[in-house]
């Protein structure tokens, strides 16, 4: 509570309204008291007697809103008369009051939602993570939450990850219509014939490398009572036709050892989409292969040696990663904010979150309000207010005056007339 008066008190004391304030008090104040002193040296009859009734009016009608601009933050005269010092007095329920009325009208989720659109939030976030400078500070202060965050994820944490749910859930999956759906996705754009290509160069390199241990295999498979010479040349002649025969398909793009690979993989994503038999191998192989406790072993191997290579790419924001993330990050925000549907759609999205959270929690951040009036000092509390309020209240005295003095005239002008 200290500590609250002492903040409150720096408030009130180095706002900005405290001197204005002070010199409005001061000219209301003079004018009641040049009222005063016109009343008590005109008399109150002949001509004089307008100016000495517009001076007895003005003296009432300032002390009155003396009185009622005094009674929100204090005791006219410190004397406790009902219903003054209402601010002091009901601070907490002024408190509640403001936070029902956040709550109720601002707080909202329509509100909320509606002005989170109109704020276009997507776009301006887009907008300013597309200029390359601020891509790279937003990449640079995500550093090092993402090394804390692998270093976390150790190898332990993969194992368990990987062997409790991951692995046993994709287990569980039917897998084979979708891995059909992707072959003859693969083999629709010809992508496998890489794959084909590249194990025809390491058979012809291997065997190219290796005559020596192919006719050795060759020769060891030859019947005993085979001379060794005829070994030797049967071996020489085998190798030598088997690698111009794997040279003939690595050259010749439609060979029918080609074919025949496309045939069968075309045959296998059939089958996986729509053979049961195929279909049940599939799911056998899936089970025993991904509940093995290897499996998990290994994908936490994987994981592991993922992890040296990220945190140390990921050790200083001038590396080449952080440096491709950013360009990266800077590109995408640059297409989003062009986009102006993505936008909108983001922002439809988000203002479903943000009134979600609003729906649920308004009531609880409303309730910071008059939490935090009500551990404020009540005297304080005044002050404060009226540092922020009190110049335009006492423009009512002033008004007051001059007021209450055009009334008494008119009042002493109509009464001579009558």
């Amino acid at each position: 509570m200290n500590a609250t008066r002492v903040e409150i008190g720096a408030a009130a004391a180095g706002s900005a309204g405290a001197a204005p304030v002070r010199r409005m008090q001061l000219m209301a104040t003079g004018l009641l008291g040049l009222a005063a002193v016109v009343f008590l040296v005109t008399p109150d009859d002949g001509a004089w007697g307008y100016l000495h009734a517009a001076a007895e009016a003005a003296m009432v009608g300032a002390i009155a809103d003396w009185f009622a601009v005094t009674a929100l933050f204090r005791h006219p005269l410190g004397l406790p008369i009902p219903h003054t010092a209402i601010i002091p007095r009901r601070k907490d329920d002024i408190g509640a009051a403001l936070e029902d009325f956040v709550a109720q009208n601002f707080l909202t989720p329509a509100a909320i939602g509606q002005r989170w659109r109109q704020a276009e939030v997507s776009r301006r976030v887009a907008g300013w993570v597309a200029r390359p400078e601020n891509a790279r500070s937003v990449v640079t202060e995500a550093l090092p939450a993402l090394r804390r965050g692998l270093r976390a994820a150790d190898r332990e944490f993969a194992r368990d990850l990987a062997g409790e749910h991951l692995l046993p859930r994709l287990a569980r999956e039917p897998l084979a219509p979708l891995a059909g759906r992707w072959m003859e996705e693969v083999l629709r754009t010809g992508a496998h014939t890489r794959a084909v290509d590249l194990v025809v160069d390491e058979v012809e390199a291997w065997l190219t490398a290796n005559p020596a241990k192919v006719q050795f295999i060759l020769r060891t498979r030859a019947p005993w009572w085979s001379p060794h010479w005829v070994d030797e040349q049967v071996a020489g002649r085998v190798h030598a036709e088997l690698l111009a025969w794997v040279r003939d398909v690595q050259r010749t793009p439609d060979h029918r050892v080609r074919a025949s690979v496309d045939e069968l993989l075309t045959e296998l994503a059939r089958d996986l989409q729509l053979d049961a038999g195929t279909q049940e191998a599939m799911a056998a192989m899936q089970l025993r292969v991904l509940t093995d406790p290897a499996t998990a072993g290994a994908v936490a191997d994987l994981w592991e040696g993922l992890q040296t290579v990220l945190l140390e790419e990921l050790a200083e924001p001038d590396a080449p990663m952080p440096r491709r993330l950013a360009r990266a990050l800077a590109e995408a925000a640059g297409s989003l904010a062009d986009d102006a549907g993505a936008c909108r759609g983001l922002d439809d999205r988000s203002a479903e979150v943000v009134s979600g959270l609003v729906d649920r929690h308004g009531a609880e951040i409303a309730g910071v309000i008059g939490s935090t009036v009500e551990s404020w000092d009540a005297r304080e509390t005044a002050d404060l207010l009226e540092s922020y309020v009190g110049r335009d209240l006492q423009f009512i005295r002033i008004n007051g005056t001059v007021v209450g003095g055009l009334v008494g005239l008119l009042l002493h002008a109509a009464g001579q007339f009558l």
